[in-house]
């Protein structure tokens, strides 16, 4: 079945760097948040009918210079997802009290600029200190910190976890060792080091774990059970090898790595059961070629396919999130495109070969008609609200697309006639970084 494209939301987000999703609202569908860097903006898209149709983006925050990424959780406690951003321009992170309602508070900040966190661009949540809310820890330009979550939204000053580090890609939380509280992994771009720190307990980290030195220039890091034996995994992705690395977890020890996916440039990834058959499935996404992509998991062991290719006509695709945007059981997909300047979803047709095919996607925000983008005639967005798919369900998430603070990452355009020689060129790691957007 194919599908046009719906653009259902204004205004048009500018340099769209960073999407996240959630019940914002708490009417029983999936939202999303998004950043747009060049626009100085955090948007939310409320989801109008359950089904992937969207009302108009509404205003969080405007103004911010620079922000990068953005996460969603119950800071509070009191039942709603609020709203945190980071902002490398304005080296800050702030967060924005939900009324339940999807109406937000102004900006209350938890790190200010007079605080060492300068070139934030990379977030985790999870209960550090083991006292049953969110905290946050952060990769900033040059170290990585924890933020203690004291109660009713307000947070402690930063907390050291390492620093001199040189210019942290990435941050991930999960209990690697078993024992009970969550360990912070975290991935460095000049060194190209994935390293993971013990958490003894309370939020205290005493001691450093290698996991890799092998892996260049790493640009995203997830930790989950891909291989289905009981503990937690790590995988990262090489921006200059177009690597996909799964680092086995044994007991808290990490001795093979294997290759398990390809794709150049890579820029982001998410993990998520994409054809419904109870194992972890790979996408990632890619700014040099512009294309997403799949990568089936064929025995629930961490055996996966060749690349499946979703779409490749949207450029600037760069980071991913996974949830249920028209509540069919389906695996959809949600895109934001950086250099496009939109949001956008697609949903799987339960009639293809593959549970995910190239389709055209639906707008939750909308694209510039000049940017080779064919917007769909009022007969067939209309046709489409009226008769959505019911399909064959599949017990699967969605799939969501943005960047997570790497702002200039090279375009297909920025490097079409010698993509393939940049890419892997001898220059120097630090002029990488700048493309990457890693270094200011």
């Amino acid at each position: 079945m194919a599908f046009d494209l719906f653009p259902v939301s204004v205004p048009k987000p500018d340099g769209v760097a960073d999407v996240a999703v959630g019940d914002m609202d708490n009417d029983g569908d999936q939202d999303v948040v998004s950043v747009a860097t060049r626009g100085g903006q955090l948007l939310f898209h409320e989801n109008a009918n359950g089904e992937g149709a969207f009302f108009a983006s509404r205003r969080i925050a405007e103004n911010v210079d620079r922000p990068t990424s953005t996460l969603v959780a119950d800071f509070d406690l009191d039942g709603d997802l609020d709203v945190i951003l980071a902002a490398r321009g304005a080296q800050m992170l702030t967060w924005y009290e939900n009324d339940g309602k999807g109406v937000f508070s102004d900006q209350q900040t938890l790190l200010a600029s007079d605080n060492p966190l300068e070139g934030a661009a990379s977030m985790a949540l999870a209960d550090l200190d083991g006292d049953g809310d969110m905290d946050v820890t952060v990769a900033t330009l040059d170290s990585f910190v924890w933020l203690e979550n004291l109660g009713d939204g307000e947070f402690s000053g930063p907390i050291r976890i390492a620093r001199s580090v040189m210019l942290p890609s990435g941050v991930s939380t999960a209990d690697l060792d078993g024992d009970g509280d969550e360990d912070v992994v975290a991935t460095t771009a000049l060194d190209s080091r994935t390293m993971w720190y013990e958490n003894t307990g309370e939020g205290i980290f005493m001691a450093r774990h290698m996991i890799s030195r092998d892996t260049k220039f790493v640009t995203a890091v997830a930790t989950t059970d891909i291989d289905g034996d009981g503990d937690l995994d790590v995988l990262t992705t090489s921006f200059l090898d177009g690597a996909i690395v799964w680092h086995e977890n044994t007991s808290g020890r990490f001795h093979r790595s294997s290759q398990v996916g390809q794709m150049n440039g890579i820029s982001d990834l998410a993990v998520v059961d994409i054809d419904g058959d109870q194992d972890l499935d790979l996408v990632a996404s890619t700014s040099t070629v512009d294309r997403v992509v799949w990568f089936e998991n064929t025995d629930g062991q961490a055996t996966y396919s060749d690349g499946i290719t979703i779409q490749s006509n949207v450029r600037n695709v760069r980071a991913l999130d996974s949830t249920d945007i028209d509540g069919d059981g389906l695996a959809d997909i949600v895109l934001a495109s950086y250099s496009h300047d939109v949001v956008a979803w697609f949903r799987q047709s339960s009639s293809s070969p593959h549970p995910i095919t190239r389709a055209q996607p639906f707008f939750v925000s909308p694209a510039d008609p000049n940017d080779g983008i064919d917007l769909p005639t009022k007969q067939s967005v209309a046709a489409e609200i009226e008769t959505p798919d019911s399909g064959n369900a599949i017990a699967a998430s969605d799939v969501i697309f943005a960047t997570r603070g790497y702002e200039n990452l090279p375009s297909q355009n920025d490097k079409r006639s010698n993509r393939k020689q940049w890419l892997r060129s001898e220059s120097s790691i630090q002029d990488v970084a700048k493309h990457a957007g890693l270094e200011k």
